[in-house]
Parts: C-alpha cells; sequence; structure tokens
C-alpha cells in the first residue's frame, strides 16, 4: 500500500487492506484478517466488514464443514473493488513509462558546453521539440485517464447505494489520478531543475494541451514516437473504456521515429 493512501484517505487505505486480503484469500474469515494484517486491530476490522458488506462489497456465507464460520468473499463486480484493480494496473504501466522518461531526458539534456556566453542553450529549439516528443504524450495520456474515469463515475451510483461509499471512491480516484499527474510533473521538475528555460518550455506545453478522445490520444502518441512504449497501457485503456484503435492492432510492426536532438 501506497503512503499516499495512508496520508490522504487513512480510512480508505484500512478497507483496502481488508479488500485486498479477502481478494487474496476468498472465503476467508474475519479471524484470518485479523491474524493476517497489522493495519487494524480487531475492532477495527469488524467495522470494515459491516461496511464493505453493507456497499455490497463483501458478501458472507456460513462455512458448510463448522458452521461457527462466517466465508467473506470479495464482489468482482463492484466498482469500489474494479475500479482500484484498474487504476493499480494503470499505474504499473505509467511507472515504466515515467522510467522510460527519465531515462531520455538525462540522455538529452545538454552540458555546459551547449551553452552560449549568455548562458543559453544552442539549438535550444532542437532540445525543446526533443522534450515536446517525450512528454507531450504522456500528459495528454494522464489527460485520457481523467476523463475515462470521469465518464465511468457517472454510473457509480447505480452499484453503490451508500453516500458516504460513492464520496469515498469519487475522492478516492480523483486523488489517485491527481498522484500520477504529482510522480509526472516530479520527473521533469528534477530532471531539468537545472534548466530553467526547457522546464518552463516543458511545463508550459503540458499544462496547455487539451484533453483529446480516445482515437485522437492514440493518433498523438504515434505521431509523437511514442507508441512502442506507450501501447501496454493504451491498450489497457481501450479495455476499460470500451474504445478501440486500429493503430493499437496492426498486422505488421509500425516503426517510429523517434525524435533526438541533432
Amino acid at each position: 500500500m501506497d503512503n499516499w493512501q495512508f496520508e490522504t484517505l487513512t480510512e480508505a487505505a484500512r478497507q483496502q487492506v481488508v479488500i485486498d486480503f479477502i481478494l487474496n484469500n476468498q472465503g476467508c474469515t474475519a479471524q484470518d484478517i485479523i491474524d493476517g494484517q497489522d493495519v487494524s486491530g480487531r475492532g477495527k476490522v469488524f467495522d470494515i466488514l459491516e461496511v464493505l458488506k453493507k456497499d455490497g462489497v463483501v458478501t458472507s456465507q456460513v462455512s458448510i464443514k463448522d458452521k461457527r464460520d462466517t466465508l467473506l468473499f470479495v464482489s468482482l463486480n463492484n466498482p469500489i473493488v474494479t475500479v482500484t484493480r484498474e487504476l493499480n494496473l494503470i499505474e504499473s504501466f505509467l511507472d515504466t513509462i515515467l522510467a522510460d522518461l527519465n531515462s531520455n531526458l538525462l540522455e538529452i539534456l545538454p552540458n555546459n558546453e551547449g551553452r552560449d556566453a549568455k548562458g543559453r542553450y544552442h539549438e535550444i529549439d532542437a532540445y525543446e521539440n526533443a522534450i515536446y516528443h517525450l512528454v507531450i504524450p504522456i500528459q495528454i495520456t494522464l489527460n485520457l485517464i481523467d476523463q475515462i474515469y470521469r465518464n465511468k463515475s457517472f454510473f457509480w451510483s447505480s452499484k453503490i447505494k451508500d453516500p458516504e461509499s460513492l464520496d469515498r471512491l469519487h475522492m478516492g480516484s480523483f486523488m489517485r489520478i491527481r498522484h500520477f499527474q504529482r510522480k509526472f510533473l516530479s520527473i521533469i521538475e528534477e530532471d531539468l531543475r537545472k534548466h530553467s528555460d526547457l522546464k518552463e518550455a516543458a511545463l508550459i506545453s503540458i499544462c496547455n494541451y487539451p484533453p483529446q478522445t480516445f482515437g485522437e490520444c492514440v493518433t498523438s502518441v504515434y505521431q509523437y514516437g511514442r507508441l512502442n512504449i506507450m501501447k501496454k497501457l493504451l491498450k489497457y485503456l481501450s479495455k476499460v473504456s470500451g474504445e478501440d484503435h486500429g493503430l493499437l492492432h496492426p498486422k505488421r510492426k509500425v516503426k517510429q521515429k523517434i525524435y533526438t536532438v541533432p
């Protein structure tokens, strides 16, 4: 469990520990949960289970082998469960993309020999264009993720009747997507901290980039030469959103020109 979850939504984080435990041990008992984690004590576990049952996240049934035991199961079609699982997988794909971004930024950055007498970069436009080709595809994809979950959120109320639980889901997904954005921006801030003009250009470019539809996003990522590294994430977003694009399923491998500084 990431620290940000405990810092921003302590109760939701405790619930997620219980949900994850049951997911990994379908048919476990409350005592199994108490013994199997150290985040919540006995009383808190039972309080959490009561809320999760009310939300329809957890169901229970009496054990056939021992009627004194109540077996617990997670409902796999409840948004509280599915959204968390989706965002976890999205973050794992995104982390690979951000690691690639970090590596590429460090590789293309100019050294002091690339500056003129006034401290300006030679070929500054070339450096800026190279950075645009790295950062803009990520930003438009983050915008797409935000839009997908805004659209999905309209249907959550049909599955979750408790207002407080619905509010936690809305807030949790919102905070999680903002967390993705912060991870992205932190790489730009760190890698370009000694290159203020390039950092400013990068931040302006991503802050001013408008949201796109799924198809427009895939096309833009391809045009910027970043489809290969971002294809797994985009294919998963296709599954999550129910939209698709031919570039994600080419009949033959598409060779893309990666933009480099001349």
